[in-house]
């Protein structure tokens, strides 16, 4: 029997307005994902439908020299990463697998973003904690009309009194990942108070536009913050650095989000440059699938956030990924007997992949072909045999995820060791 276990149901109410199915819907925006067993290491003998011989970055003469350079570099200096999708990342499990490879192998300069998701009544992350006594409105990107100013998190909160209190904490099954330095992002005008840590450190404050910085002198692993609102201001999340070289591997993942959701972001690359981002993934295409827009429509959205982020961001390069095959449910109904649930391949996801692969080739990006990898068309089967896909036929299992995690390192590794 698979060992379950439910990342926490967001009380999301809202649909996209390009969701054919309100129960799939549903499912996109409070995704269940299961354990799924232990991960072989013998990925092409246990998973022989993986193409393994095709997870490499397809590159469309994109100029990667800057990653390369600066990885050349990394004993003196970070890479920032920024990676950008929808419900496959906001629980943060195989981009948490990626991350921890890549900083294993070149350095670890932080935690990097952490998004309140809990406070906004969705599933989060579980190595970390953001927590407060006070009551807050919450705004999600996907549910309009927000209640309080969107930030390029896509998610945004407003205590409901004047002053509150806030705490963040990191926390692992092994250790807990400490750090020197916190950038709380926020819109509007917001005081601290009080700064109390798990240690007794002193703590320096600068106070900018969009963040504002915290700089302590020891490393610690949890902040108790007093704060001071003006009327209308709103918190997005904060970025937990140290003094180190290495990596840095922010992920931005709202549950059931496109293209179109971000795009509906003001200024959103603007803000995302912020982060000061080296090399950006963008994982979308997934809730594409399940919409009724055409396929120039959502090229045409594609094209809107990568040159937004290519103009506020000129420094970075940009990675694309396509999504791999999933399953919509459908109801049956025999005559003379009740109607019952089956799933079938959701078609449009091949569409979609098509779309971003031509995207990419004629607009000289790269792209990771996640789809061929997994094993193409016929793979959400396999998928499902293995406990690699979860029984909502959309999302992975930790073990899926997991397992698409570490592909992706290799394919990164691959990637910049041929550059280099």
């Amino acid at each position: 029997m698979i060992k379950q276990f439910t990342i926490i149901v967001s009380l999301l109410l809202s649909l996209t307005g390009n969701c054919q199915d309100i129960s799939d819907s549903a499912i996109r925006l409070n995704p269940e994902i299961e354990q799924g067993g232990a991960l072989s290491a013998k990925f092409g003998v246990d998973y022989p439908y993986l193409n393994l011989d095709k997870n490499h970055i397809n590159f469309n003469n994109a100029d990667w020299s800057n990653v390369c350079q600066l990885l050349n570099d990394i004993d003196s200096t970070t890479l920032t990463i920024v990676h950008i999708g929808d419900s496959h990342l906001q629980a943060d499990i195989a981009t948490s697998h990626t991350r921890q490879l890549l900083q294993k192998q070149y350095g670890n300069a932080g935690r990097g973003l952490i998004i309140p998701f809990k406070m906004a009544n969705t599933n989060e992350p579980r190595d970390y904690s953001i927590t407060s006594n006070n009551s807050w409105t919450a705004s999600t990107i996907m549910r309009q009309p927000w209640l309080c100013p969107m930030g390029f998190t896509g998610i945004s909160l407003s205590p409901n009194t004047q002053s509150a209190d806030l705490t963040i904490s990191t926390c692992s099954r092994n250790k807990k990942q400490t750090f020197q330095s916190v950038r709380l992002f926020k819109k509007g005008d917001i005081a601290i108070n009080q700064v109390g840590t798990s240690k007794s450190d002193s703590c320096q404050i600068y106070y900018e536009k969009d963040y504002i910085d915290l700089l302590f002198s020891d490393t610690t692993s949890c902040i108790n913050l007093n704060l001071e609102f003006a009327k209308s201001a709103s918190i997005w999340g904060a970025d937990l650095a140290t003094y180190n070289t290495g990596i840095v591997y922010h992920t931005i993942g709202n549950n059931g989000a496109t293209y179109v959701n971000y795009n509906r972001i003001p200024d959103f690359a603007d803000q995302l440059s912020i982060l000061s981002p080296d090399l950006i993934i963008i994982s979308l295409g997934a809730n594409e699938a399940f919409g009724n827009m055409s396929d120039i429509t959502i090229r045409n959205s594609i094209d809107k956030l990568v040159t937004d982020l290519k103009n506020a961001n000129p420094l970075a390069t940009i990675l694309l990924s396509t999504p791999m095959e999933c399953y919509k449910h459908q109801y049956v109904k025999r005559k003379g007997k009740r109607r019952y649930r089956t799933y079938i391949v959701n078609e449009k996801t091949h569409n979609v992949r098509q779309v971003i692969l031509d995207y990419a080739r004629d607009n000289n990006i790269a792209v990771y072909d996640w789809f061929n990898v997994a094993g193409g068309k016929g793979a959400g089967e396999k998928w499902v045999n293995d406990n690699l896909l979860s029984r909502d036929r959309i999302h992975s299992t930790v073990k899926g995820y997991e397992l698409q995690g570490t592909l992706f390192y290799h394919a990164l590794q691959k990637g910049i060791t041929n550059n280099r």
